[in-house]
């Protein structure tokens, strides 16, 4: 079994940088980079369950899809 879930997210973070920013971060070839990781950070703490940001602005989101979000596979890969 093949997990795609971080090239998704790393090629979606290259795509907005160049198309948004115009400038290229490589994400899909350094995947630990300083960069990286602090854009992991910021998402995961917008996310986050106890995150004012995420109640005021995403009120509509359900608990569920927050979980999801944090840990796409809950039960381990099968």
């Amino acid at each position: 079994e093949f997990d795609f879930y971080p090239y998704i997210t790393l090629f979606a973070l290259d795509a907005i940088c160049e198309t948004a920013m115009g400038i290229k971060k490589n994400a899909q070839m350094q995947s630990e980079s300083e960069y990286v990781k602090a854009v992991q950070a910021c998402v995961f703490s917008l996310f986050s369950s106890h995150s004012k940001f995420n109640s005021i602005f995403f009120p509509f989101i359900s608990e569920s899809v927050v979980s999801c979000i944090k840990n796409p596979f809950p039960f381990g890969k099968e």
